[in-house]
Parts: structure tokens; sequence; C-alpha cells
């Protein structure tokens, strides 16, 4: 008997023994690719958060070419404006920013000014209104004689603004260059609207005026960054277009110094220079 108690006791140990082996043989196979999944992720976590501060810092960039774009006001109203800000740091990234100037209208109307495309005054009145009535007003302001026909009349409205169909044929509104809906087309991020006049309006007579009525929505929201255009038949005036508004181009760009990798943004920004907290990106691209 007691031979036997000494065998099996002995047998256990041995599978005890040949469990502790397997065991220790499976940890060594599990052990080191679990350590190189662990190092992966540590690494990917490493990325992204270098990635993440990155774009931040750029974004940041983007702030701050805003702020300072108030420095530039009416230089920025020219073709030629082109201002890059000094470097400066975020997060452990070198940030530089730069500003330029940008055709509103691009890709909306392809119209060229006229030597004489003052004499047609645009202008927007009316927004903001509780019951979001919005008011594109023209004045001709031409000294000499002559009939001169409006060709197109047309206004960009920012992202979140959007034209109530069939309000131009509103009763409200009886005194309307035109009644019906608007061609409408999404561009620069926001909705542009435009009718065809042509023939039915034409300004023959200094200080004669007209105007375009729509409805909008959100009630009670204020446009900001809106451009109202028109386009006249006549040559000498070719295209007017509300200039109290400008756009510019942003470029932001941070560079991690110890990788060199880089993240740039490109906005645009629609700023009315009879207000300027009334600044609005049009477009954010992150690159």
């Amino acid at each position: 008997m007691e031979n036997l108690l000494r065998k099996l006791n002995s047998q256990q140990r041995g599978q005890i023994l040949v469990i502790t082996i397997l065991i220790m043989g499976l940890s060594g196979l599990l052990v080191v690719p679990m350590l190189n999944f662990m190092g992966t992720g540590i690494t990917a976590i490493e990325t992204y958060q270098e990635n993440i501060d990155r774009l931040y810092a750029a974004d940041a960039g983007i702030q701050k070419g805003i702020w300072q774009s108030r420095t530039y006001v009416e230089s920025m109203k020219s073709t030629t404006f082109s201002q890059t800000l000094p470097a400066f740091t975020v997060n452990d990234n070198s940030v530089v920013v730069q500003l330029g100037y940008s055709w509103p209208l691009a890709g909306i109307v392809d119209a060229i000014y006229g030597p004489h495309n003052e004499w047609l005054s645009m202008e927007t009145r009316g927004v903001g209104e509780d019951n979001g009535v919005y008011t594109l007003y023209m004045v001709y302001k031409a000294t000499s004689p002559g009939n001169k026909k409006v060709d197109f009349l047309g206004v960009w409205l920012p992202r979140g603004i959007e034209y109530v169909s069939g309000s131009c044929n509103d009763p409200a509104f009886p005194d309307n260059i035109c009644t019906d809906n608007p061609v409408i087309t999404y561009t620069h991020g926001g909705t542009n609207l435009k009718w065809d006049i042509h023939p039915n309006l034409g300004f023959s007579t200094y200080g004669e005026t007209a105007t375009q009525k729509f409805r909008y929505t959100p009630l009670g929201k204020v446009p900001k960054g809106d451009i109202a255009w028109v386009t006249s038949q006549s040559s000498d005036i070719g295209l007017s277009w509300d200039d109290l508004v400008w756009d510019y181009a942003l470029t932001s760009t941070a560079t991690t110094p110890s990788t060199g990798r880089a993240t740039t943004i490109t906005a645009h920004v629609a700023v009315d220079t009879a207000d300027e907290n009334s600044a609005i990106i049009i477009d954010y691209i992150i690159n």
C-alpha cells in the first residue's frame, strides 16, 4: 500500500511538472508578441498625440491670423497684399502664418470691373430683422446720360443662412426687381443666389434706386461676411459689389522640430469692414 501511494504521488508530481513546463512554454510564446503589441500601441499613441498637438498648434495659428488681420484692414483690400507673421511656438511646434488677399467672388461671377463700376453702388440693408428679411439695395451714381441696363443680380450668403423659396414673390415686397426664385449654387462653403434681371431694369438718372428683398432662415440671425453683387450690360460699369466686405486667405503651418512632420491648415475668412467683429471662416482645409 505504501509503495502504491509513493507511485501515485510521483506520477502526480510528474504531471504537475509537465503542466508547469507547458505553461512556461506558452508564456514564452505569448509574452514576446504581447510586449511587441504593447510597444506598437505606445508608439501609435505617441504618434496620435503628436498629430493632435500639431493640429492644435496649426489651428491656433488660424485664430492668431484672424485676430492679427484687424491690423491690416485697409491694406488687405488689395490684390497685392501678403503678410507673413513672425513665427511662434505652441505645444513645442513652430507655427508660421501667412495672410493674403483673396477674391471673394471667385467662382461666383466672372464679370470684370469697368472704368466706372462705382456708378452702380451695391449695398445690403435690413439684415438681421426679427422677421428675417434680407434687402439688396442699389443706387445709381452716374452723372452722364444714358440708360444703363442691369444684367444679373446676386448675393453670397454664409453657411447657415438659407433662402426661403418663393419669398421674392411676397406681397410685402411690391418693389422687387425680380419675383422669381433665384438660381442657387453652393460655393465657398455658403450659398450664392443669382437673378437674371435682363431686360427688366435700367438706370438713367443720378440717385435712382432699386431693391430686391427676400426672406431667410433662421429668424433673427445676422448674416456676416455676406456679399451682394450686380453686373451691368454697360462695359463702362461691368461688375459692382458690396466692397465693404473683403476676403482673405490664411495659411497656418505647424512643424514638430523633433520629427520634421508638419500640418497645414488653409482657411478663407470674410470680414465686413463696417463690423470687424463679423469675421467668419468660409473654408477650413487640413492638409
